[in-house]
């Protein structure tokens, strides 16, 4: 569970605030409508421009985030360095992970991480042994990303890979004392005034996965 603490929902523009045109606004939520989407929210200043609900979801379904939980990586971050726990996004990760201190990984910066060119290029595989596997099934995330070598050299490209962001989420505990759970509920989840959601686990007690599988509302995300 990431607890929330629920703030009032944002108010509804009046029509003389509405700053795009309704048949804008309908052809948007057509479109979302057609593609299988579930909810459509459109704000602007604070207030809310357009809300809509598909194929029988309300305002109270949760969803899965998929990898839209990568920006609450990114986000947690950003708050760690404003706290003065991380001292830049151009920190080599090896600062606050000393088994990455080696010839393949001490260069990677927190930097090349968040853009996803560390060097990660994990192949896809359905092979349960297999590292890709590993990274959404595995029962040792932290150990998993302790042992993970990059491909390449940093910044030799991007690549959509799980391990930047696993180790993100292992700097950020290190850095903060803190399970990235926890962090990202204290500081981040509860101050947006977000409600009650849940991510999913390596394992009973142990980790959140940090690049996807949060279950939220919409409107957590509009926030």
């Amino acid at each position: 569970r990431l607890a929330g603490r629920e703030a009032p929902w944002l108010p509804e523009a009046a029509p003389a605030q509405r700053a795009f045109a309704p048949r804008t606004l309908d052809a948007a939520a057509q479109f979302a409508e057609h593609t299988a989407g579930q909810a459509l929210i459109v704000l602007k200043d604070g207030q809310v421009q357009l809300e809509r609900y598909f194929g029988g979801a309300t305002a109270d379904t949760p969803f899965s985030s998929h990898s839209m939980a990568r920006t609450l990586n990114a986000l947690a971050v950003g708050i760690a360095i404003a706290d003065g726990r991380i001292g830049s996004v151009d920190d080599p990760a090896s600062k606050y992970l000393p088994e990455w201190r080696d010839a393949t990984r001490s260069a990677i910066t927190i930097r090349q991480l968040l853009t996803m060119s560390g060097g990660f290029r994990t192949p896809p595989s359905r092979e349960p042994g297999s590292a890709f596997s590993q990274s959404y099934y595995g029962a040792d995330l932290a150990a998993l990303t302790l042992a993970a070598q990059p491909d390449g050299a940093p910044v030799s490209g991007f690549a959509y890979d799980n391990f930047n962001n696993l180790a993100l989420a292992l700097v950020l505990e290190r850095a903060t004392g803190q399970r990235y759970r926890d962090f990202l509920e204290q500081r981040l989840w509860q101050p947006l005034g977000a409600g009650d959601a849940e991510m999913m686990l390596d394992s009973p007690g142990g980790r959140v996965f940090p690049f996807c599988c949060l279950w939220s509302r919409p409107r957590d995300w509009a926030r």
